[in-house]
């Protein structure tokens, strides 16, 4: 009907009025929806991790969890725009599938991990009766393999002057901090005697040979290991090339 007034009106400046007031129950319409929709929508489930593995206080990215590390996860509900309470809510938390926390409330839980690196787990949360419906939600956790890294800072892996220094660091290791785990340097194949503090361990300082010729290679190897976990072990290589 008022489409109809509008095209039917014989006045221009009338015409004009009931076109803005058309805009406006428009913008009303689209604003009321809007605000509509906004109340009801789903609420949305946060799934949080953190993995107790090492990694270098230089790295930016995620902890991945190491093979029989634990995990702590957590869960919010986020319904329309505040935290939900939980404290009433029964709340069970699986690991591939089988049952491993439950509880009212219980939005927190300590989870260990499988012992095969490289593989994928799924955790899944699941909160039932929350306003009448089932809440969950899965995520995939990712076994990562421990792993050693060589930091050589030499452009183009070439070194000039009488030695070398370089340092090794781990990643994804099932410890808090580096005591624990073992170093084990050799250059050129050649076992280098074992330190004990932190730092000594993790550098390793190469004397040459004042009659090598140029171009001679240098080849570092390391092995870390975390002395509990006899299978799992990192290792990295790096060849050195005497600058020409």
């Amino acid at each position: 009907k008022l489409l109809d007034m509008i095209t039917s009106s014989p006045s221009s400046l009338h015409r004009k009025k009931l076109l803005s007031l058309f805009g406006l129950f428009v913008f009303a319409t689209l604003i009321f929806a809007n605000d509509s929709w906004a109340q009801t929508s789903a609420p949305r489930v946060l799934l949080t991790w953190q993995a107790n593995s090492y990694v270098p206080i230089s790295y930016l990215g995620k902890a991945l969890p190491s093979p029989n590390s634990v995990i702590a996860a957590s869960v919010e509900i986020i319904d329309q725009g505040k935290i939900a309470d939980l404290s009433k809510n029964n709340v069970y938390w699986y690991l591939n599938g089988s049952l491993v926390g439950s509880g009212v409330g219980k939005k927190n839980v300590n989870i260990r991990v499988g012992s095969r690196a490289l593989q994928e787990e799924e955790l899944m949360v699941q909160i039932p009766g929350y306003k009448g419906d089932l809440i969950l939600k899965t995520i995939i956790l990712f076994i990562a393999s421990p792993t050693a890294v060589i930091e050589a800072p030499y452009a183009d892996r070439s070194f000039g002057g009488g030695s070398v220094a370089v340092k090794g660091v781990p990643y994804f290791f099932n410890v808090p901090d580096l005591s624990t785990l073992v170093f084990n340097w050799t250059v050129n194949g050649q076992s280098v005697p074992m330190a004990t503090s932190t730092i000594e361990k993790t550098t390793l300082v190469a004397n040459i040979n004042q009659d090598a010729a140029p171009g001679a290679q240098l080849d570092i190897g390391l092995t870390i290991q975390d002395p509990k976990e006899r299978f799992y072990y990192g290792s990295g290589n790096v060849t050195l090339n005497l600058a020409k």
